[in-house]
């Protein structure tokens, strides 16, 4: 599939987390360094040291989420080409935040079918 088709269950997570009031936003004046960079899926902040709990995505994941924020179309995810398993950790990272800021909160059946569908 297309980078478009197969990129967009993160654009329909991260804006479904957005339009809920929980989107993931880097504080004012935050510089990403990729050597320390967290996003705390738990608190939902992004940070430079490691959370002392097991629920955060690091490094690239993280890099790649930061861009994926600021996307506002489904156009512009042609410029991303993550493969399966880059897509596979930023949903699942996604699902645990959702998790953690949605109350009683199961999986994203929708994502699901979306990678069943796209291939994503």
């Amino acid at each position: 599939p297309s980078s478009v088709a197969a990129n967009l269950p993160l654009f329909f997570t991260i804006q479904l987390a957005i339009l809920l009031g929980f989107g993931l936003e880097p504080p004012l004046g935050w510089t990403p360094d990729e050597n320390m960079m967290f996003l705390d899926l738990q608190e939902g902040t992004f940070l430079h040291q490691q959370p002392e709990h097991h629920a955060f995505l690091e490094g690239e994941a993280v890099s790649t989420l930061l861009d994926l924020t600021a996307v506002m179309h489904p156009d512009e995810l042609s410029a991303f080409k993550l493969n399966k398993d880059k897509r596979r950790i930023l949903l699942n990272g996604l699902e645990i935040y959702y998790r953690f800021h949605v109350n009683d909160f199961g999986s994203l059946k929708t994502i699901k079918i979306m990678q069943d569908v796209l291939g994503a």
